[in-house]
């Protein structure tokens, strides 16, 4: 409103606010404004139960796979499960079909080392999970609406296969609340900062930008099975090569270097080769 105060309508009525905070993840907000260049892919969940010899495997690490017309990657989660997040391409789905059936044995038969999680197991729920319009590399641009504070997904969309999604959200969570509140005394105080959110986004943006430019050059190069496996030899021959592309993709926190990750090779990525975390 012209006043600066913020009006939302829900169901249970009227809402006022002079602060927003916008964390509605890959699900688009009205005033969002977000660039869908890299829109072309639809993005499932699925939690599966697999089999005790399988969990065994998965509970030690992750798993990228790259398959016919998209990628993804199985980690474990409560309970004993493991949780299936995956991209295909939205052209190919007309041909593949959208149930869980139909996609478990496109991924099954185009990878191999994916075949092996999901031979066996069991979907927990009855559908699919899934969301589309998925703005891969976008960077949220100056300014946002006065009092508007966008993190997680909304401030930035790195591409899934980084893996570092959890903490950008959790960062721009952190960065958020400081720009709204301050201690005096040792007492939380809400900051009266009109100008807030816009410094807030613009340090953001300064911040995640470069990490975000590189995971989009990665989902580029995961679309291509055979390029995958020339880059997964080039990290074979070139000792650093892979911890350097990952460290590129990480959020920094506070930190200005993230901790070294440990790698090991393994048969997962595409029909031959993997690196996979431990």
């Amino acid at each position: 409103s012209p006043s600066g105060t913020i009006s939302l309508d829900t169901a249970g009525g009227e809402i006022r606010a002079l602060r927003l905070v916008v964390a509605t993840g890959k699900w688009d907000f009205e005033t969002s404004q977000r660039d869908v260049r890299e829109s072309g892919y639809v993005g499932f969940k699925m939690h599966l139960r697999l089999k005790p010899s399988v969990l065994k495997s998965v509970k030690k690490h992750c798993d990228l796979f790259v398959f016919d017309r998209g990628y993804g990657g199985i980690t474990p989660i409560e309970d004993d499960l493991a949780n299936f997040c995956f991209l295909i391409e939205k052209k190919a789905l007309a041909e593949i079909g959208s149930d869980w059936d139909s996609i478990a044995s496109h991924i099954a038969k185009s990878c191999w080392a994916a075949s092996h999680y999901l031979d066996g197991a069991e979907p927990q729920f009855k559908q699919l999970v899934s969301v589309t319009e998925i703005p891969f590399g976008f960077v949220r641009r100056d300014p946002p609406p006065t009092g508007f504070f966008f993190v997680g997904d909304q401030m930035a969309q790195i591409p899934s296969l980084t893996g570092d999604g959890m903490t950008i959200a959790i960062m721009t969570g952190k960065r958020a609340a400081e720009a709204i509140v301050e201690r005096v005394g040792g007492q939380p105080r809400l900051r009266f900062a009109p100008h807030a959110s816009a410094r807030y986004q613009r340090a953001m943006r300064t911040h995640l930008r470069p990490q975000v430019e590189t995971g989009r050059y990665l989902h580029r190069l995961f679309r291509k099975p055979m390029l995958v496996d020339v880059a997964i030899r080039a990290s074979r021959r070139i000792p650093g090569l892979l911890d350097a592309v990952i460290l590129a993709t990480r959020c920094r926190l506070d930190q200005p270097r993230a901790s070294r990750l440990p790698f090991r090779k393994h048969a997962a990525l595409g029909a031959r080769n993997s690196v996979e975390p431990v």
